[in-house]
């Protein structure tokens, strides 16, 4: 599994398989300074009223905002955000799941605070996957019964999984992310939060 919890049951590639790991290390880098860059500049280019940090949030409703997850600083001083035309930080108790959706597009709801850090703060409150590498996942918590796996969603509903791989079998009652193959197998995954 990679840094950013992403897998691949299949020859045990991460979600860029065609990147070496020093090119993937190269691309945080500079991401991380592109971003941490647009989120010290964009209060200040913002004009009149950009001191307050939490204005920026709203094409999607007035606490809800989508953008893809990245991560910025070093450790341990680093800040999970929304990665848009102003970057907003993800802040609250579901930070940790989104922290591991790293490189995905997401949409999280929740509640605009004041933060420690130049601009929009959003303390997360839910939050929706919507493009993992231009597919979207499903979502939920992964059950065995006496059939087998099966994803539960959020909404109660029931996903039979037709095929596992070895290192997800040892998770059941985690909550994670999976896309599936034609057959219903996994074909990648995620795990955002241990049982």
């Amino acid at each position: 599994m990679s840094c950013t919890g992403w897998a691949r049951p299949a020859g045990g590639n991460t979600a860029h398989p065609t990147t070496t790991r020093a090119n993937k290390a190269s691309a945080r880098t500079t991401c991380a300074a592109l971003t941490f860059g647009l989120l010290v500049a964009a209060p200040a280019c913002a004009g009149e009223g950009a001191n307050s940090g939490i204005h920026y949030i709203g094409e999607l409703g007035a606490d809800t905002a989508s953008g893809i997850i990245r991560q910025v600083g070093n450790a341990p001083f680093t800040h999970t955000i929304l990665d848009r035309e102003e970057a907003i930080v993800i802040t609250g108790s579901y930070e940790p799941e989104i922290r591991r959706l790293i490189g995905a597009e997401v949409r999280v709801t929740g509640r605009r605070v004041a933060g420690d850090f130049p601009g929009a703060t959003l303390e997360a409150m839910s939050y929706e996957i919507l493009s993992v590498e231009g597919e979207r996942p499903l979502l939920g918590t992964l059950e065995l019964d006496e059939d087998g796996f099966h994803l539960t969603t959020p909404e109660g509903t029931s996903v039979r999984l037709a095929a596992v791989s070895e290192t997800l079998t040892g998770s059941a009652g985690s909550r994670i992310w999976v896309i599936l193959d034609a057959n219903g197998g996994v074909a990648q995954y995620g795990i955002l939060r241990g049982p």
